[in-house]
């Protein structure tokens, strides 16, 4: 059965540096309109991306189809949801203490489709 997802975004992995906790990469994922940053704690064991990669990372309210070992699927919380500014979104999620950060355009990354502790999955495909 085929998930729809409440927020779909592909764009390019401008760059992954090191974290301060051990075996934990930071990526940093720009839209390809560059109207959505997205700042995302990635484990050395489960990355299924590299810095200059094309990937698409969507939220769903339902476990999507994802192919297991080659996409990143994991259940998140919101635990930050707010305005930047007058033109900018940010959500804050938790997938089990790693944090996903996406910011942008509030005509895309739109408030009023999530909620605070909403309980969603993040999917990460890698884009050939």
């Amino acid at each position: 059965m085929k998930t729809t997802p409440l927020l779909s975004i592909t764009g390019r992995v401008l760059e992954m540096t090191r974290s301060y906790i051990p075996h934990i990469d930071i990526a940093k994922i720009v839209s390809r309109d560059g109207s959505v940053t997205i700042t995302m704690d990635v484990h050395k064991d489960i990355k299924v991306f590299s810095e200059g990669d094309t990937v698409e990372l969507a939220l769903f309210i339902k476990e999507p189809e994802y192919d297991y070992g080659k996409d990143f699927c994991a259940k998140a919380v919101i635990v930050a949801l707010g305005d930047v500014d007058e033109r900018n979104t940010k959500i804050t999620l938790s997938m089990g203490g790693l944090l996903l950060v996406i910011q942008g355009d509030k005509k895309i990354v739109k408030k009023d489709v999530f909620k605070p502790l909403m309980e969603l999955y993040v999917r990460v495909k890698k884009i050939k």
